[in-house]
């Protein structure tokens, strides 16, 4: 059969065989389909990108202190399409901070507010700071909001709501709730070691506030604070309602007192060491002992318990000669050290007086100082005696038989 032969798309001629294509034209159709698709990517990857937004922090913002702090206070938004620009910047991160005051926002609390408000986060980038410094302005007299002039007769008494009844239980209650608050967001910059005393105080009409608040959302706007007070602070939250709320705070802080005491129970008369001692906190900054040389080395007069702070009669020197002791006595001349052995009557530690009797004759009495355990010199006035003279220089003086009773 013939015919006239006509070629589909398939490249298949009207009676079935196939057309043979040129090789030229083959190149061409690849090159052609190369370039169509890089030109989709290109598309699909610029889409991608205009769907994304760049967050740039900036690192101080002012605001004005009767409003709140939206993000595009303290960023500049870009690299996204004019709808989702401007969402992003109303959304409101924190209450504007009092005028004159500051408040820190970190790049941890913006990525927090975004996550509250639905944002996807794969989408947006984050630059610049990773943090800001935000601060409260009084509002500009041009903008005030004008005066309304009622007439006499038109007004009428309005009466302010009376107060919430609040008890001091729940009073008590919300000091803790911001003590808590407190003692998450600050840190003390340099540790001594010593507790921190924490008191916080609001008003009476604020309790109830403070008490439906997230506790472990509440923040304040000063970034740093000194030891002492009162600290008028500004506590501020974000309600499960997205509003923010905030009331002002008084806030008092200081180091506990301490002093030293034991660490354990120690019986009476054990001599303390520096590893039996340990910091206790005090009531009262003189309420006990905080130098170690007055306590290492002594003996206790008490059993003293673990942790109890050590007062000064629950110490005693450690007595090297006590009642009884027969003791070493020296007296030195130029030239010569006299030693005779005496019977205690006293007990004293070191560098403490003490008297002594005779071990031969009680009724010869001397006093001397203790220079070490079981071992004295005399030092003070004489005391005359039936063999032995003390003269005013505390030397003992030996003389003959025959001048005995009479001082040298």
């Amino acid at each position: 059969m013939i015919g006239r032969r006509a070629h589909d798309s398939r490249g298949f001629s009207a009676v079935g065989r196939p057309c043979s294509v040129p090789h030229w034209h083959k190149k061409v159709s690849l090159r052609r389909l190369a370039t169509g698709l890089y030109s989709l990517a290109v598309i699909l990857l610029s889409h991608g990108l205009a769907a994304a937004a760049v967050i740039e922090l900036l690192d101080r913002a002012a605001v004005d202190a009767s409003t709140v702090i939206r993000l595009k206070d303290v960023a500049r938004v870009s690299d996204a399409d004019g709808t989702l620009r401007a969402g992003l910047e109303e959304i409101v991160l924190a209450p504007a901070p009092a005028a004159g005051r500051s408040t820190r926002l970190t790049y941890d609390d913006i990525r927090g507010r975004l996550l509250a408000h639905g944002v996807n986060l794969a989408d947006v980038e984050f630059r610049g700071r990773s943090q800001a410094i935000v601060t409260g302005t009084a509002t500009a007299a041009g903008n005030a909001t004008p005066a309304v002039v009622v007439h006499p007769s038109q007004a009428t008494e309005i009466k302010p709501p009376p107060p919430p009844r609040v008890s001091e239980r729940e009073h008590q209650r919300a000091r803790e709730v911001l003590e808590a608050a407190f003692r998450r967001e600050y840190q003390p910059l340099t540790h001594s070691g010593a507790p921190l005393l924490i008191r916080c105080e609001c008003r009476r009409d604020d309790v109830p506030t403070v008490l439906a608040a997230p506790s472990a959302h509440i923040r304040f706007d000063q970034p740093q604070l000194t030891a002492g007070g009162p600290h008028a602070l500004t506590a501020w939250w974000v309600a499960a309602d997205g509003e923010p709320a905030k009331v002002p705070v008084q806030i008092w802080v200081d180091a506990a007192p301490q002093a030293l005491g034991v660490k354990h129970a120690v019986p009476k008369g054990y001599v303390l060491q520096s590893e039996d001692l340990t910091w206790v906190t005090v009531p009262a900054r003189d309420a006990g002992m905080n130098r170690l040389a007055d306590i290492v080395g002594k003996e206790t007069t008490r059993a003293l318990r673990p942790g109890q702070p050590l007062q000064p009669r629950d110490v005693a020197a450690v007595p090297l000669v006590r009642a009884g002791d027969i003791v070493t006595v020296s007296v030195r001349r130029p030239g010569i050290v006299v030693r005779r052995h005496f019977k205690a009557t006293t007990a004293g530690g070191l560098q403490e007086q003490v008297t002594l009797t005779a071990v031969d004759d009680p009724r010869v009495k001397v006093h001397a100082i203790v220079t070490g355990y079981h071992e004295a010199a005399i030092v003070g006035a004489a005391l005359e005696s039936r063999d032995v003279f003390q003269d005013a220089t505390g030397a003992i003086q030996f003389v003959p038989a025959a001048e005995k009773g009479r001082a040298p």
